[in-house]
């Protein structure tokens, strides 16, 4: 991990998966042991509330939606998956898709989960 540290003078690793796929789990996971195993400070965020100008050498940022300048910014990507089909029961069951709606949301949980 030094090494890797000593190459940049930050270091961006994304935390990038489908909704209801363990990604806040893998987030949490990469944050403590980041934070337990180096003697640099690390900056946590979501990505909506991100803030590039922080001064913390390591930046973790978790992110669900592909996103191309964040792939191009970052120096690690961490991923989680999930069978597609308990992605959907999950988000239909926390209410935050209609069933109608199924279909198109897995084809886009699909599209960004393979483009990262």
């Amino acid at each position: 991990m030094h090494g890797f540290l000593a190459m940049n003078e930050r270091n961006v690793i994304l935390c990038a998966g489908m909704k209801r796929s363990g990604s806040t789990w893998l987030y949490n996971v990469l944050r403590v042991l980041l934070q337990e195993h180096t003697t640099y400070q690390v900056y946590g965020a979501w990505v909506s509330d991100y803030d590039a100008k922080n001064l913390a050498p390591i930046h973790l940022i978790k992110v669900h939606g592909f996103n191309s300048q964040l792939l191009d910014y970052s120096d690690l990507v961490f991923t989680s998956r999930r069978d597609i089909r308990d992605v959907i029961a999950s988000l239909i069951r926390k209410g935050w898709i209609e069933p109608s709606n199924a279909l198109s949301a897995v084809s886009e949980i699909i599209e960004n989960h393979a483009r990262w």
